[in-house]
């Protein structure tokens, strides 16, 4: 009796064997733009809106749109802008000096899921680190900039996706002066960096290894700061008067922009189910003393929620801090990696499946792209049912 011939591959596992069969740059590549595909599918930009600037509640548009055509701009709706000149200065040089400079925004957006991807293949493999991809994706990392042109927060993000690749410190030198002149937010990312490369079993083997690589951060923030001060002083350009937005953070104290309760609401809304990665400290891992980066990830985590209370834009600060979906990640597939797979695609799952909200005090939903599209063409708009 001949054997029974094997059941051919289902069309997951085709699709499974067809992406391993890729190269790590082809897979980074696919995986890349299928993650902003799906991000931009389910919230998409506000299309009924003038996007392109000249049009009510476009002061941000504006302002990048006229600092694309002069780097150096003061007289700006939002007058901190004048000191995130990175994107902007890019834009002019490369002659995107207009509107057209939202292209640096949505490429650094691709070339950021790109390198995640890249990197949690080398240190997982690729199903998690596509898991990932489309995980960071669907956090307040990817919406808030994808969503909105003129906020090119994508470009600060892939300078600190850059640094995850290696421990140069020249690498880390540069990537901190782009990255932190064009949103100061790049700060929140650098301890996760760190712990990235971290030794988990000697704190001291860490300092031994890792020394340069701060030393690389350090020296990109003073750049970065004397570059600040040369702005502000008029040194380059026409002099900063000291933003207005400055004084009100200062007088927060220990109060939060949004008060507590919307605070809270946004920083939970920040990963959104991506939280579930916290899991991945298990209190197994959490009660060995070895491993010391599990709790110094944390309280860098800490850190990043509890500076988010000085601004208004909390999801949108948080989404800085990305990097410790990686990590947790990492260590989940480092324990268990069935278990690590599973917490990563329930977690993305459950993203896809609730629509994606910000909430400064008023409901602002991001719409998935078909109904983005249809208030634009039509005028109607699924939350009139709930206004009415």
């Amino acid at each position: 009796m001949e054997p029974p011939s094997p059941l051919p591959p289902s069309p997951v596992q085709r699709c499974r064997r067809w992406f391993e069969s890729l190269s790590p740059l082809h897979a980074a590549l696919f995986a890349g733009f299928l993650a902003w595909a799906i991000t931009t599918l389910l919230y998409a930009p506000p299309f009924w809106m003038p996007l392109a600037g000249g049009g009510p509640s476009s002061a941000r548009i504006d302002d990048f749109i006229k600092m694309c055509r002069n780097p150096l701009a003061r007289d700006l709706f939002e007058p901190i802008l004048a000191y995130r000149i990175t994107t902007p200065a890019l834009a002019w040089a490369l002659g995107l000096r207009g509107f057209s400079g939202v292209i640096l925004q949505y490429s650094a957006i691709v070339a950021t899921l790109c390198i995640v991807f890249h990197v949690m293949a080398k240190r997982t493999d690729r199903l998690l680190a596509l898991w990932t991809t489309v995980g960071v994706a669907v956090t307040y990392t990817i919406i808030w900039t994808n969503t909105k042109p003129g906020f090119p927060d994508a470009v600060t993000h892939l300078a600190v996706a850059v640094t995850l690749l290696s421990t140069s410190p020249i690498i880390a030198l540069i990537a901190t002066v782009f990255g932190t002149l064009n949103d100061e937010r790049f700060v929140l990312a650098i301890p996760f960096v760190l712990l990235w490369f971290a030794d988990e079993e000697s704190f001291f083997v860490t300092i031994r290894n890792l020394w340069k690589l701060a030393l690389g951060f350090a020296t990109g923030l003073a750049i970065a700061l004397a570059f600040r001060h040369a702005l502000t002083v008029g040194w380059i350009g026409s002099s900063i008067v000291k933003p207005q937005v400055y004084n009100e953070i200062q007088t927060l104290a220990w109060s939060p922009w949004l008060g507590w309760k919307l605070f809270f609401i946004n920083t939970v809304l920040a990963n959104r189910a991506m939280w579930l990665v916290l899991l991945a400290w298990t209190p197994g891992r959490l009660v060995s003393i070895r491993n010391w980066t599990d709790y110094a990830c944390l309280l860098a985590l800490l850190f990043a929620v509890a500076a988010s209370t000085v601004v208004a834009d909390v999801s949108r600060s948080i989404g800085f801090a990305f990097p410790w979906i990686l990590i947790g990640m990492a260590k989940a597939f480092q324990d268990d990696s069935r278990f690590a797979r599973r917490l990563c695609s329930v977690s993305v799952i459950l993203c896809i499946l609730t629509p994606a909200f910000y909430f400064p005090g008023k409901v602002q939903w991001h719409r998935p792209l078909p109904l983005s599209i249809y208030r634009a063409s039509s005028g109607w708009d699924l939350m009139d049912l709930i206004r009415k």
